[in-house]
């Protein structure tokens, strides 16, 4: 399986391997800290020949430069498909924070909690 999706990096910084949805670049430029991948996942693509990462990651829902960020860990979902990155939180926003971030089917297909959230919504309708 390939991995080619547009919001995926593939690239080599200081001799390092760097594969990760551009989400999670965008953060960094933001001054959000990640702390370690939790979970990583590969997925294939339901609608042609190549797959797409999906990361669990922790990271903060304030900037380092905040004085109480350390208060704020997340665990946070990040895909590198489109709709991922169309539902993904525009932290450069005010007041705007990366738990504002949506959702697509590769998290939901890798994601316990996700999973879990979607069933009870189903349960409600």
């Amino acid at each position: 399986m390939k991995l080619d999706a547009e919001n995926l990096n593939l690239d080599v910084k200081d001799g390092r391997l760097v594969i990760e949805p551009q989400y999670v670049e965008y953060l960094r430029e933001f001054d959000y800290r990640i702390e370690e991948i939790k979970e990583l996942h590969v997925v294939e693509s339901s609608s042609s020949d190549s797959g797409h990462i999906v990361a669990k990651i922790q990271t903060y829902d304030k900037p380092e430069k905040a004085s109480d960020y350390l208060d704020h860990s997340i665990d946070l979902w990040c895909c590198d498909c489109w709709a991922y990155r169309q539902s993904s939180a525009d932290v450069s926003e005010p007041d705007v924070t990366p738990s504002d971030s949506g959702t697509c089917k590769h998290v939901t297909s890798v994601s316990k909690v996700q999973r879990a959230e979607n069933d009870e919504s189903q349960m409600q309708l």
